[in-house]
């Protein structure tokens, strides 16, 4: 005669009656949640559409309660989720400063917002008021932290340019009286051989400012081979009485620059201006200082083969 085993016929029947519970109760569960519910739910909202010189106080919290009537599983679903209500602040009513939104208004809002039948929920916030107050505006222009190395033998032509060159912050005016220009943040660009062009950030941590016109702007900056060149310059003396005249030694200096490769034969010495101001002498030594009060655009690092012109005045 063969053996019943007592035991696993046990187990088997606690497999079945946990597997028959657990089904009736997701049954009913999914049943319960398929059924119909009141219930109040706070959404957040958030106003779009803000003007910049204002600043917006909500005097109402920032939540609008709604009662909803809904399946379990949706309610469930706003408990979970949370949904942000966006209102457009062109929807606000009020004047000097103070602003609010009716109960139908907010209804209309709700409705816009979150897809529910008109007839299965109410708002329950009467009203929202808002409170402003007036932001200044200053117009200020963008300076430069990158650091350009160039590769050698390359220079930039003219300075960085910003576009836009300047930009508009909003805040206290208190603040923004302290505050001459806005800087881009801190970058090395290193071997630079060819002229930049990207966007940059401004850099915003030091600013204690409201708002901005704009957080990012584009730069360029051009770039050329350079090359050095030298000159003999004659001097010219300016300002010497009519009665008397001045000889000086020497006649000509010999100015060293760097100039950018392709201009290098259009430079000449006709290019330039070189002075000495009488007026400006040194009586003790005799001495004048020359200058350059005339020269090409973008040639740089100009060196001067002495400093000092020595004068003799005949009378």
């Amino acid at each position: 005669m063969k053996k019943i085993d007592v035991k696993n016929i046990f187990q088997n029947s606690n497999k079945v009656f946990l597997f028959i519970l657990f089904s009736t109760s997701l049954i009913w569960f999914i049943l319960k949640l398929s059924k119909t519910y009141t219930d109040v739910i706070d959404f957040n909202y958030e106003l779009t559409n803000l003007p910049k010189d204002l600043v917006i106080k909500k005097s109402d919290g920032n939540q609008i309660k709604v009662q909803l009537e809904a399946t379990g599983i949706k309610l469930i679903g706003y408990h979970l989720f949370t949904t942000t209500i966006d209102i457009n602040f062109d929807e606000l009513e009020g004047e000097k400063n103070e602003y609010h939104l009716t109960n139908d208004q907010i209804k209309s809002v709700v409705q816009q917002n979150i897809e529910i039948p008109n007839e299965t929920f109410a708002v329950k916030t009467k009203t929202l008021n808002f409170s402003s107050y007036q932001l200044y505006a200053k117009k200020v222009g963008v300076h430069s932290r990158l650091d350009v190395k160039f590769a050698p033998g390359y220079d930039s032509i003219a300075k960085f340019q910003f576009f836009p060159d300047s930009i508009t912050l909003y805040g206290n005016q208190k603040i923004l009286d302290t505050l001459k220009g806005v800087y881009t943040e801190k970058k090395t660009i290193s071997n630079v051989k060819e002229s930049l062009e990207d966007h940059i950030a401004i850099e915003m941590k030091d600013l204690d400012i409201k708002d901005i016109s704009q957080e990012e702007v584009a730069y360029q900056l051009e770039v050329a081979k350079y090359t050095e060149k030298t000159l003999q310059l004659p001097i010219e003396v300016i300002n010497v009485p009519n009665d008397i005249e001045v000889s000086i030694f020497p006649k000509e200096i010999q100015i060293n620059f760097e100039v950018e490769l392709q201009n290098y034969d259009a430079i000449t010495k006709k290019d330039f201006h070189l002075l000495c101001d009488f007026r400006k002498r040194d009586k003790d030594d005799n001495v004048l200082v020359p200058y350059l009060k005339g020269k090409p655009a973008h040639i740089k690092k100009i060196r001067f083969n002495t400093t000092h012109v020595n004068y003799l005045i005949r009378e």
